[in-house]
């Protein structure tokens, strides 16, 4: 599989204030990360154009756990509708102190927007809003990777590798399911038409 990397002091990811990763690097970070993550499970990526969100990925697939990748500035109330349906198991997103990350730590929301005492009575207005709680188990570079204090054993196909929200999608968004052969294919179709052999 075209995730599966192999250690090579080439460059694999270049920044644009010229810093990156070699291939050796980015299979230790990979690693690093991997080392918490379990098989079978759902993990919801919070993510930017940076080496931190390709490394959560990465370590996502070849662990086998199914990330669904979600931009970081997703509606609020988007990603608590998201929480309350799926019950990740994982949270990878980013540390900065913003009232995403703030309503998912804190379980009702202890952000900068709205006190405690309201996130709880707007939940309360909210009944089908039943939000998982989560406790920080790794942290890297600008990210941390979140784990849910309780187990839902929700099962997943096998060979499911990804899941996308659809284009524009509000209020109950649907998911396109990828294959780790569909990826794979993906991949290998990307890197031809680019002339990639390398």
């Amino acid at each position: 599989m075209f995730y599966e990397i192999k250690p090579s002091e080439k460059p694999a990811i270049i920044c644009s204030d010229g810093s990156g990763f070699t291939y050796s690097e980015l299979l230790d970070e990979i690693r690093s990360l991997q080392e918490h993550l379990k098989g079978g499970k759902l993990a919801f990526c919070l993510c930017e154009n940076s080496p931190a969100s390709v490394i959560g990925y990465l370590a996502c697939l070849n662990s086998h756990t199914v990330p669904l990748l979600l931009d970081k500035r997703i509606d609020r109330e988007l990603l608590l509708h998201l929480l309350s349906v799926y019950h990740p198991d994982y949270i990878y997103l980013p540390k900065e102190p913003d009232t995403v990350s703030a309503r998912i730590l804190g379980g009702y929301g202890i952000g900068s927007e709205r006190t405690n005492s309201d996130n709880k009575q707007a939940l309360l207005e909210e009944p089908e809003a039943k939000l998982p709680s989560y406790e920080e188990i790794f942290s890297h570079h600008a990210y941390r990777l979140l784990s849910s204090k309780e187990a839902y054993g929700t099962a997943l196909y096998k060979d499911l590798a990804l899941l996308l929200t659809t284009s524009g999608s509000v209020g109950s968004p649907k998911l396109v399911r990828i294959s780790h052969n569909n990826l794979q294919s993906n991949a290998a179709s990307i890197a031809e038409y680019l002339e990639l052999t390398a």
